[in-house]
Order: structure tokens, then C-alpha cells, then sequence
């Protein structure tokens, strides 16, 4: 059974009221699916998260596993370990839980010990730090912006092959998702660059969101969620 069937599996389970296996089948995803199939990385810390929100929201033994494995994570990167991928999940279980502040001051609390450790740590922890609204503290770590975009941009086209795989529905499911995720991602970017003043920026930045993506419905998605840089300048 592959990891994607591990987790439909988890779906199908929760569905069907059996919420214990369900839990078995998201935790053995979230410790093992990458050893599998790396490219799974970006389901693991978004659509696999938020299913499990969906199953703890139903069964509390489901929220508090998930509330163990990010306060165990936190508390490791706390006590000094350095380790970019503890990080990144602790930043994409919050994000599910939409408490991007308890990113920002573990954030913080790194860069006052580690500054190399922040600098590999800040580009997973911008959308929370743009979140928190601290904007000149984001604007730090993004000294190549076309880059950040370029990377967006890469995650939405990666994710749209994993979207078009299922029937109609969830493919429709699942392309909604993509396009709100990349649209979010860049809006923030542009607000980092927005609210310091700095409008010519996101306005080339948004020209450039749109010119990355080759396929023009999925163009005209995105286009009607980003902010309309022109209009505020």
C-alpha cells in the first residue's frame, strides 16, 4: 500500500465513524510518508494536516496527538536543535491550527540564539511572521523576492499534478485548495513590500505571480484573489 493510499484510507476511515484507525493511519503518514515518496512533502504539511484537523475537530484523542507532536517539536528546536525540517513542520501544524503566533515567537525566540539557524528557518516562517503583520522583520529575510516568488510558483505547479489525480470533484477540491494557498502565499509577499512603502515592487511582483503560471485558466484563478497593487499605489 503506498503512502496516497495511507492516507485515502485515513479519509475513508474517519468518514465512516472508525476515528482510531484513522488516527493510526495519519500518524504512520506523518512520521513515514516521506521515506517513501519524497515528493509527498507538500501533501504531507497541507491537505494530510488538514484532514487531521477535520478528524480532531470529531475525535479530541486525534487533536491532542496532534498538539503533542508539535509541542514535542517545539520543545526540541528550543532546546537547540538545528534542524530546518523540525521547523517546518512545527510552522505547518500551527498553520493548520491558524496560530501562526506561536510560529513567531518560536521564531524570534531561534533568531535570538541562532542567526544562521533564522536565516535557514525564515523563508517556511515568512507567511507567519506576514501574518503576524511584522512586516519590516519579514522584509529582512527576503533579499531576492523574484526568488521567493519562483519557488510559489513551483510549489502551485508541483501540487496541480497531485490535483488532477481523483474524479472531477476532488479535482476541483483540490485545485480550489492550490490556487487559495498560492494566491495567500502572494499577497503576503506583496503586503511584506506593500505596507514598507515599497508599491512599485509588488506591483512587478504581482505581474510576475501571474506570468508563472502556464496554464491560463488556472492564470485567471489566481489573478481574481491578488491583491490589486495598482489600485493602492
Amino acid at each position: 500500500m503506498t503512502p496516497q493510499d495511507r492516507l485515502s484510507r485515513a479519509v475513508k476511515e474517519a468518514a465512516l465513524g472508525q476515528y482510531e484507525e484513522a488516527l493510526d493511519e495519519h500518524i504512520w503518514f506523518h512520521n513515514h510518508a516521506l521515506e517513501e515518496e519524497p515528493a509527498l512533502r507538500g501533501v504531507r504539511l497541507s491537505f494530510a494536516l488538514a484532514y487531521w484537523l477535520d478528524l480532531g475537530e470529531k475525535y479530541p484523542p486525534a487533536m491532542a496527538k496532534l498538539l503533542a507532536i508539535r509541542d514535542e517539536k517545539t520543545e526540541k528546536l528550543l532546546n537547540g536543535t538545528t534542524d530546518w525540517h523540525l521547523f517546518n513542520d512545527v510552522m505547518a501544524i500551527n498553520e493548520t491550527l491558524h496560530d501562526e503566533a506561536a510560529t513567531c515567537l518560536l521564531f524570534k525566540e531561534i533568531r535570538n540564539r541562532s542567526e544562521d539557524f533564522a536565516l535557514s528557518c525564515s523563508r517556511v516562517a515568512m507567511p507567519s511572521l506576514l501574518k503576524c503583520g511584522d512586516y519590516s522583520l519579514a522584509r529582512i529575510y527576503i533579499p531576492d523576492p523574484h526568488a521567493s516568488l519562483d519557488r510559489m510558483a513551483d510549489d502551485l505547479n508541483e501540487g496541480m499534478e497531485w490535483a488532477m489525480e481523483g474524479d472531477n470533484t476532488e479535482h476541483e477540491m483540490k485545485t480550489e485548495a492550490m490556487v487559495q494557498i498560492y494566491a495567500d502565499n502572494v499577497n503576503m509577499l506583496l503586503d511584506a513590500f506593500r505596507k514598507t512603502g515599497d508599491q512599485p515592487l509588488a506591483l512587478d511582483l504581482r505581474l510576475r505571480a501571474l506570468s508563472l503560471i502556464p496554464d491560463e485558466s488556472l492564470r485567471r484563478l489566481v489573478d481574481g484573489r491578488l491583491r490589486l497593487i495598482i489600485d493602492e499605489v
